[in-house]
Parts: structure tokens; C-alpha cells; sequence
């Protein structure tokens, strides 16, 4: 369907919606209109203005084409008069293109060598366009010749918002010649503004318009209007007449119907009113109110009153307080179980954290100060200990040389070597001795806070490291000024390791929903949950809440394996007191009860790998006491879970590849049966640790390792 079918079916479509209406009085039209305009300027002028340069000797008559849209009202007078007014939009846009011949005219050869020549005929085209857009409105008198042939009589008032105009002078004849400026175009102006606009336009109206019928009451008028200016459209002598043919569009708006019927609605509200003071209950109207509205249908106009009646039921007082409630357990996907039993379970969890055996110093620096190493007083090494580190893997890494230093305290027979290197580039490179200063800064720390025998740390120096990052790269370059630490004892640079017991509940919430009925009100409530006599929670208040929340692991935990009490005490304003308890059952799975009555429960070990060389999987010496110590934590009965993960240095499809072969390799160091194993190549699709630094990038090239044994 074409658009133009489109309009005409929605035309069709509004008419014929309004033919319900044809019994009555049409009051007025409203409509719009659709035009096309055919300008014709007529002027005597040879330039619009000194600063706009023009050789034509005078513009006399332009043509163009421009549209009209816009809005109509109209009304009858009578029988064969009517007034209107039409609002809109519409464009008087003219070109005006004189030619003339020009003799003993002094013009340039267009090619090599340009010489200068005397034409004695040479035709040129004054080129003036212009740009006119106004809005206006045009009172109209439509007087019916007959039948439905009607003329039209009146004025447009126009405001000329839009005044714009492009000139040039252009060269026709001769074809081998331009002007002395060497273009056969000149005094040329591009969408410049008319000088001295005359804003006000106002223009006569003469037309003949035709009345087809495309509803009740509703028309389609095809109509010719002559506009004839009494203005100019700027200083100079300058008119644009205008013939429009336009398809004129009106639909009636009728008088309103009369109203058909009244009628009236009574409406009662009564609100109870509880009062103390009286002995028998009576009710009284205290407010009345009168809302009139019109409805109007297709067949009927109604008037309707409704009148509200607002009563008070006052009767006596009947105190009466109800306190109850409901316990529900609600799950992590927020499930909810009326009555739970509670389950508190332990669950046992070991990680290994391992040891990054690197310190990082940045571009140029050989001091201990400006690296993340947490250095600690001399006073406190005593109280150091392994067992109170964070579990956090890069806090661990920040404690290095006091782990490493206590751990050389504590195994007298254990030495160390400081390798200090340097990224080779710029400031650095070639700097040996840069790299020997920062080995020495490290043992300088380890032999004056923590004691450590000088000759039991043995310093060097290199260039860049023996197994380097990539040397070439922003990530490489900051990595390979470092102090690698490396021992004659595995036990010193060997993981963290740490143990801890989860407490999980479920379900991990308990919500208590009140149910009171007072008639007075809630002055206070206390809510208490109580084991063994020993208080758990206490919430208390004005204003009863919706539900009460208690979550299970949040300190104070249940300890006992007997039933929690739930009570709510409420008082009303009138000083009534109620009580309401209710018992929840808890069962305890503790990790010695678990391996007493031999349940289906776990034990979970958490270790890391480190650290793969750069762009490496393969597995190292360092690695293999960690292995087999992994290897003694895996039972027949163990599932193991293998994650792979790798820096940001390189393509995400590498870095996934590069992560398998690193979980393949421990996989078949560890030798265990393929059913109980899963491989996950994650890469650099999830970054453990922030990449920014170099530490970061270091332990996300790892291995991370889960074993879940069942506890027996």
C-alpha cells in the first residue's frame, strides 16, 4: 500500500468514525491542507546591495516551486457564507537567471599562457536564487457560487522567517575564456541573508475551491488560491506573486448534546470509632460532599450526582490483644519452609597460598622503600607468625622477606642467594651495579631487622633475569628489575598454608512474620531467641516491623544442639502485655561429630602453583615438593578440580591454550584417574589478580587446585 492510499484510508476511517454524530448541529470545522505553490517574482533592481557585488543590469521576473501545509478552522454564516482562518507554513522560493551579452569586454584566455584578449561578444548569466520561508495566517471569507463550487476572498499575514539568497555571474560564451580572474564564475554568494528583510508579508487571496464528500459532514476540497503581495520581500523592488494548488481537508466539530437524564447516587462511608467513654454504640454523619460529572455517550448525555456520606460508628471499647507468629526458613534462592529445622554445619578448609620469591623494584630505584615489601621493626619480629597472616594471596606476597626471615631463623642450616637483576633498557641497562644494590637492600633488611648471618645470604648481579618476561614490552620491561630469592632448603620459599572452619547454616535465614490484632494499638514489642538460657538475639521497639530476620552465621551462633526458643512480648497503648514462643529445632554437624557418626560431608583443600614462567608450563623443580605434598591430600575417594589461568600478556585464545597445558601438566604429575578429575583452561578470561602490577601478573600465572574428600 502506497502512502498516499495510506492517508486516504485514514481520512476514510475519521470521517466514518463521526457519522454517529450527523443528527446534530455541526458547531464548526477543523481540518488542515496540503499545497503546491508556483512563485512568480516580479522585481526591478540590479543588485540587493553595495556590499554584494553584481554586474547584472537589472532582475525583472523569477519562477520557482514550494509547498504549503498547514491548519484550517472554518465556520458557517449562513447557508452560502463562512469565515475561516488557515495557519501555516509555505515557501515562496524564485530563481532568477537574465543572460546578457557583454561587448569589447577584456577577457582572459583560458589555457597557457593566458593571455589577456579584447571579445567583442561574450554572453554571461546573472544567477540570483532565493531561499523564502514563512508562516502565516490567512483570514478567508468562502462565499458558494453553487452546488459545491465555492469561492474564496481574503488575506495572509505572513511572517518571513527564513531569507536567503545564492548569486553568481557565470560565463557562457566564449567557452575558451574566463574572467581576469581566471574563473568563468564570479561575485559569487552562497546562502547569504537577504539584506533588509521586510519580516511582515502581506498578500490578497483570491480562490475557487471544490467540495467532495468523504463522510458525514466532512470534505475534501481541491482549491486553486491566487496570492497577490502588497509588499516587498526586502529594500529593493521586489514581489513574489503565488498560485497554489492545494487539496483542502475539514471535519465537523459538533454542538454539544443536550443531557438526556439526571440522576443522583447516594454514597455511605462509615469509619469505626472505638471510645471508651460510652456505653452503647450510635452512629453519626459528619461530613457531606456533591460531585456533578457529564457522561456522554452515543446515545445519551447524563448528568449524574453523586453524593458521599460520611458516618462515624462510635461503639465501646473492647480491648483486645492477639500476639502470635509464623517461622519460616528462607534458602539462597529465597525459598521458604514453615517450621525449619536449622542445620549448622562446619566445614573444614585448607588452602595453600604459594610464595612469589621475587621483589620488585621500580625503573631505576635499588631502595628497599620504594618497593610493596611490609617491613616490620626489629622489636617485632619476635611476635611475627605465619598463622596470623591475612588470607589474602597478595597480602601474603607483600609479608615475603618476613616469612622468609623468620623461616631462616627458624632453620639455622638454611641459605639463601639474592640474584638482583635489571630490565636492560634505558637507565638500566648494562647496570650491574643497580642490580647488585638491590640485593644487597634485601639482605641489608634480613641481616639487620630479623638477624640472619651475613654469610648465610649470598648476593648477585645480572642483567636481565635468567628466565625473563618479555623484554620488549611495557609488563616485561617493569617485571625484570627484580630480586629473585632462591634457597638451598625448599621449606623457605615453600607455601603458605592455611586452615580454617566454615560455618554454613541452612537454612542460612530464619524470618519471624508477627501476626497481632489489637484494637489500641502497639506501644512496645521485644522479640528474644534464646538457647540454654543463654540470649542469642534481642530486637525491640516502638513500631512493629513487617518480619523479623535472623541470620544464622552471624555472630552469636547457635553452639548447642538443643531448640531455640523464639519469643515475642508485646504491649499495647492500653498497657496490656501478651506473649508468644515458639521452638526451632537445630541439629549441629560439628567436624568431630561428622567423622563419629561417618556422614556424606567433605573436607576442602585449596592450593595454587606457583609460579609458571612466563609463556611456560612447564613444571619446575620448586613445584614438585609442593606436588607431592597436593599428592598426599588426594584419596581414592577425592574429586579434584584443575583451574588454568594466565596473565593479560598475549591473545585470549593463546592465553586459554597456554592455561590447558599448564593444568595438563600438573594433571599428570599428580597421576590421578581421569573420572575424578575436571580441567578448567580459564586464561586470562578471569583475572585473578590486578594485572597493573607486576606482582599481579606473576600469580595469575598459576595453577589453582581444589580437592573435596569426603570426612569419614
Amino acid at each position: 500500500m502506497t502512502r498516499f492510499s495510506k492517508i486516504i484510508l485514514i481520512i476514510l476511517v475519521l470521517s466514518s468514525s463521526l457519522t454517529f454524530s450527523q443528527e446534530r448541529a455541526v458547531q464548526f470545522y477543523l481540518g488542515g491542507y496540503f499545497g503546491l505553490n508556483y512563485n512568480n517574482h516580479i522585481a526591478s533592481f540590479n543588485k540587493l546591495d553595495e556590499k554584494y557585488a553584481n554586474c547584472c543590469p537589472k532582475f525583472k521576473s523569477a519562477d520557482g516551486i514550494g509547498l504549503s501545509i498547514g491548519g484550517l478552522f472554518e465556520k458557517n454564516i449562513n447557508e452560502q457564507f463562512s469565515w475561516g482562518l488557515k495557519f501555516g507554513f509555505s515557501q515562496l522560493d524564485g530563481t532568477f537567471s537574465p543572460k546578457e551579452i557583454i561587448g569589447n569586454t577584456e577577457l582572459r584566455e583560458e589555457a597557457p599562457p593566458y593571455n589577456t584578449i579584447l571579445v567583442q561578444r561574450a554572453e554571461v548569466e546573472h544567477y540570483l536564487s532565493s531561499k523564502l520561508y514563512t508562516l502565516g495566517a490567512e483570514p478567508y471569507i468562502s462565499y458558494n457560487i453553487f452546488d459545491k463550487l465555492n469561492s474564496i476572498v481574503g488575506l495572509r499575514f505572513s511572517y518571513l522567517y527564513l531569507a536567503e539568497f545564492t548569486q553568481k555571474e557565470k560565463l557562457l560564451r566564449p567557452n575558451n575564456v574566463t574572467f581576469l580572474g581566471g574563473s568563468r564564475i564570479r561575485n559569487e554568494f552562497k546562502d547569504e541573508e537577504i539584506p533588509e528583510k521586510n519580516a511582515l508579508q502581506l498578500f490578497g487571496n483570491i480562490g475557487i475551491n471544490y467540495d467532495l464528500k468523504i463522510g458525514a459532514n466532512s470534505y475534501m476540497s481541491p482549491a486553486i488560491n491566487f496570492y497577490i503581495p502588497f509588499t516587498n520581500i526586502s529594500k529593493v523592488d521586489w514581489k513574489a506573486n503565488s498560485v497554489q494548488f492545494a487539496l483542502n481537508l475539514r471535519f465537523p466539530i459538533y454542538e454539544p448534546k443536550p443531557i438526556s437524564l439526571r440522576d443522583t447516587i447516594i454514597e455511605k462511608d462509615t469509619t469505626l470509632i472505638i471510645d471508651k467513654s460510652v456505653k452503647t454504640e450510635f452512629v453519626r454523619l459528619t461530613k457531606t460532599t456533591r460531585q456533578t460529572k457529564i457522561i456522554d455517550n452515543e446515545k445519551d448525555k447524563i448528568e449524574r450526582t453523586i453524593i458521599k456520606e460520611y458516618y462515624e460508628k462510635v461503639v465501646p471499647k473492647e480491648e483486645v490483644l492477639e500476639v502470635r507468629f509464623d517461622v519460616f526458613g528462607v534458602d539462597k534462592q529465597g525459598k521458604r519452609t514453615e517450621n525449619p529445622t536449622l542445620i549448622i554445619e562446619e566445614v573444614e578448609t585448607e588452602e595453600g597460598f604459594p610464595l612469589l620469591p621475587y621483589v620488585f623494584f621500580p625503573p631505576g630505584e635499588n631502595s628497599l622503600e620504594k618497593t610493596k615489601m611490609n617491613k616490620i621493626p626489629k622489636e617485632e619480629t619476635a611476635k611475627f607468625s605465619e598463622i596470623n597472616l591475612q588470607w589474602n594471596t597478595l597480602e601474603i606476597y607483600y609479608q615475603l622477606l618476613n616469612i622468609i626471615g623468620t623461616r631462616l631463623r627458624n632453620n639455622p642450616k638454611a641459605n639463601i642467594t639474592l640474584i638482583g637483576t635489571n630490565n636492560n633498557a634505558g637507565v638500566e641497562q648494562n647496570n650491574l651495579q643497580l642490580s647488585l644494590e638491590r640485593a644487597e637492600a634485601v639482605k641489608k633488611y634480613l641481616v639487620s631487622v630479623w638477624g640472619i648471618e651475613s654469610q648465610r645470604i649470598k648476593t648477585q648481579a645480572t642483567n636481565l633475569p635468567a628466565k625473563p618476561t618479555n623484554p620488549v614490552i611495557a609488563e616485561g620491561i617493569e617485571e625484570n628489575s627484580r630480586v629473585e630469592i632462591t634457597s638451598n632448603d625448599v621449606n623457605i620459599i615453600a607455601p603458605v598454608y592455611m586452615k580454617e572452619i566454615d560455618i554454613i547454616a541452612n537454612p542460612p535465614v530464619i524470618e519471624v512474620r508477627p501476626l497481632i490484632q489489637t484494637s489500641v494499638g502497639v506501644k512496645e514489642y521485644k522479640l528474644e531467641i534464646v538457647q540454654s538460657n543463654q540470649p542469642i538475639r534481642t530486637m525491640e521497639g516502638k513500631e512493629m516491623p513487617e518480619q523479623f530476620i535472623w541470620e544464622i552465621t552471624q555472630s552469636p551462633i547457635p553452639k548447642l544442639e538443643q531448640e531455640a526458643t523464639i519469643t515475642l512480648t508485646v504491649v499495647d497503648n492500653e498497657n496490656q502485655t501478651k506473649t508468644y514462643s515458639k521452638n526451632v529445632s537445630i541439629q549441629q554437624k560439628t567436624i568431630r561429630k561428622k567423622r563419629e557418626i561417618i556422614e556424606d560431608d567433605y573436607r576442602i583443600e585449596r592450593y595454587s602453583l606457583i609460579l609458571f614462567d612466563f609463556d611456560k608450563s612447564t613444571i619446575l623443580d620448586i613445584h614438585k615438593p609442593v606436588l607431592e605434598y597436593i599428592r598426599t591430600k588426594i584419596t581414592s575417594n577425592s574429586k579434584v578440580k584443575i583451574y588454568g589461568y594466565a596473565d593479560r600478556t598475549g591473545t585470549v585464545e593463546y592465553n586459554r591454550e597456554l592455561a590447558r597445558r599448564r593444568s595438563e601438566e600438573v594433571r599428570n604429575y599428580l597421576k590421578i584417574k581421569p573420572e575424578n578429575v575436571e580441567l578448567y583452561p580459564i586464561g586470562n578470561d578471569d583475572l585473578l589478580f590486578d594485572n597493573n602490577i607486576p606482582e599481579g601478573r606473576s600469580y595469575s600465572r598459576t595453577v589453582k587446585i581444589e580437592i573435596r574428600t569426603p570426612i569419614f
